[in-house]
Parts: C-alpha cells; structure tokens; sequence
C-alpha cells in the first residue's frame, strides 16, 4: 500500500485527474479506468456524472475498490473487474477511457501499452482519452544539490574526515545512473526541449516507450552542466480531438481544442512523486551563456523487462 499512499499524497497528480474528470463532460457516459488501483479515479468518474465505470485492476487491492465506491454513493456505478486489461470484458464500449499509467520519465515501469490494448477494444469512434496527449521533455541541469546530497555525509562524521569515500562514492552515483531527484527551476541551464509527444487517441502499440530524438540546448547561464533532466508533461483535453482528412490522425483542429488541465513533472512545477529522471555525464561541462549543450537521447523498452525502459 506505500506506493498508493504515496500516489495520494501527490497532491498535482490527484488535483490534475480530479479537474480533468470534472472537465470531461461525463454525464451519462461509460468510462473505463484501467489500473485503479484504489478507485480514486473510477470514484471521481462516477461523482462527475459517468453511468457506468469498469474499474480494471489485476491486483488485490480489487477486493476494495467496490467498498471505495460503496462508501462514495457510487457503488451502484462502479463494477470492478478483478483481471489484467488485456483479459477483460466489458459489456460495452465506453465513451471515455482514463488511466494514471505514467512512471519515471514517462515510460519507465508504465503500462501504457495495456492502456492501448484497451483502448483499440473498448474506446467507442471518438472516445476521449485521458491523459489526451504527453510530452517527453529534457534540459541540460547543474545537480550540485544532488551531487551534495550523495556525497555530503562522506565528508565528515563526527569530526572523523572520511574524505578518502568520496571518490568511490561519487564513481558508484555514477555507475548507479540515472539519478530520480527533485531539482528546481534554478537547475535549469536551457531553455527544455520536447523530445516526442504522444497522441494517445492514435498513437500505435507498437510505438509506446519508444523515443529517439535530439536536442539543441544553448545555455542561459554560466555553470558546471552535470548532465541532463528528463520529464514529462500530460494535457488532459475536455474531448477527444477531431480526426483529420485521412482518418487516421487526430489533432488537426487545435484551435477548437480545450485542455481542461496540464500536469507537468518538471523542475519549475510542483514536485510529485515521479520527481525528475536525470543522467549524469561521465565528466562535467562548462555552460557559459549561448553555448551549446546539444544532446542525442533514447527511450526504448528493455528486452529482460519489457514495462521498463532504459534510458540514454
């Protein structure tokens, strides 16, 4: 229960969801939550005015899900399904289909590509997904805060100089990366890049997890560059986006869009409990104003553990 505990306490995760289901236009609409976990968003679903909620969760915790609901006034809207998404049935198509599928920097251990298997069978012809669209983001970071933190107790213990640890201490951080941390805005030597935005309406199975992007950084300061942070940013829309000519892609029509509300991981946001994924480099870099701190990076699933993903 720790890491639902912790989920709970994020108080940008749950407030993003919450506006999001609230924004949706839910009345009288069946909606799918795969991976509910403790029900907190098939709750909020049925409260904001769904018919019907499918709770799909594989775990124990689906024992609970229906006394969550019980205890809400809902329990006569949500049916829990005690299965994997990809065994379940469903007695219909739904009009919305919402999942807190996200891990550290976006696809590590996620299960989007259940979310989309669940997606092709059950999501009705123009369906809503929440999250709608994600972001991949990164910029190079100054992580004296990190680096510190690591490396401070090594220092000294009472008045005993253990100095001598610091060296292999600072080798196994590196040999240990990447580093999940809490950096602030005051880290950031660039302006973030996008790396890959996702189309979760359309975005194929086969892709998920998959990123292969570079990046142009110029620097805005003059500081030592110990690497790069990674993080992602969820818009979660109030209706699915408009398919475009050929049918097959969504997003044409972004003006008559509404993102009911962004929920960004990043340096300069509210910290939560995904924090920043960062890479430290090998050696440090000097970043003076308008240099460059170019970087190639590569997000793909890793083929011992497939609902991980290796970063580089």
């Amino acid at each position: 229960m720790a890491i639902h505990a912790l989920m709970l306490r994020d108080k940008p995760r749950c407030a993003a969801y919450a506006a999001a289901l609230r924004g949706a236009d839910l009345e009288g609409k069946a909606v799918l939550d795969v991976g509910a976990g403790t029900g907190l968003l098939s709750v909020l679903a049925a409260k904001a005015g769904a018919r019907a909620v499918y709770a799909i969760e594989a775990s124990g915790l689906a024992a609970a899900i229906q006394a969550a609901a019980d205890a809400n006034g809902v329990g006569d809207r949500v049916h829990v399904l005690h299965c994997r998404a990809e065994d379940a049935e469903l007695p219909e198509r739904v009009e919305v289909i919402v999942s807190e599928w996200m891990g550290f920097h976006l696809y590590h251990e996620s299960m989007l590509d259940s979310v989309l298997a669940a997606r092709d069978r059950w999501l009705a012809e123009g369906g809503l997904m929440l999250p709608s669209r994600v972001r991949v983001m990164a910029a190079p970071v100054c992580a004296d805060a990190i680096i510190e933190e690591r490396l401070a107790p090594f220092a000294d213990c009472e008045g005993v100089d253990l100095s001598c640890f610091i060296g292999p201490a600072a080798q196994q951080l590196l040999e240990a990366n990447p580093q999940v941390a809490v950096l602030d805005g005051a880290a950031l030597l660039a302006q973030p890049r996008c790396l890959d935005e996702a189309e979760l309406h359309t975005l194929p199975v086969a892709q998920a997890g998959r990123v292969a992007a570079e990046a142009v950084f110029v620097a805005t300061k003059e500081a030592v560059c110990h690497g790069y942070a990674v993080w992602f940013e969820c818009d979660f829309l109030k209706a699915a986006p408009p398919a475009g000519g050929d049918g097959n892609e969504f997003g044409t029509a972004e003006a008559d869009e509404v993102v009911v509300t962004m929920l960004s991981t990043g340096p300069e946001a509210e910290p939560t409990h995904w924090k920043q994924t960062v890479v430290l480099l090998p050696e440090q870099l000097g970043a003076s104003p308008g240099a460059r701190l170019d970087c190639a990076f590569r997000l793909s699933p890793d083929p011992r553990m497939p609902r991980n993903c290796v970063l580089q």
